[in-house]
């Protein structure tokens, strides 16, 4: 189920609950002016912090670069983050904040986390 936030906050806001890999996640999505902030979570804490660009070459092809800012560096989160980043990147050019404290990774687990972040789609 989806709490939508009044849209009189200067932040537009979308949260909810959504079974992700059969674990139910916090999902948290905001959109500011300068970046949108995604959290995606078990423990309904922000987890791995990762803060995802897009940078242009100068073949004029982009690329997304991940950083992870706080807590456990690891592949999957990685891979998570780049897609989400791809994700808000198809309608915004705004660098992405995402958290993740996720279910064991899996494709389910992945597959769920692109489902319930384009469903909260404020940007």
């Amino acid at each position: 189920h989806f709490l939508p936030i009044p849209m009189s906050f200067p932040v537009k806001t979308s949260k909810g609950t959504q079974d992700i890999g059969g674990v139910p996640c916090e999902v948290f999505v905001s959109s500011y002016a300068d970046r949108v902030l995604i959290l995606v979570s078990k423990t309904g804490k922000p987890g791995t912090l990762i803060h995802a660009t897009r940078d242009r070459g100068v073949s004029g092809k982009s690329s997304i670069s991940c950083r992870v800012l706080l807590g456990k560096r690891d592949d999957f989160s990685i891979v998570v983050a780049r897609k989400v980043a791809e994700l808000v990147g198809q309608t915004s050019g705004k660098p992405v904040l995402v958290g993740l404290s996720l279910p064991p990774e899996g494709t389910d687990v992945f597959k769920g986390v692109l489902a319930a972040v384009a469903q909260h789609k404020v940007w």
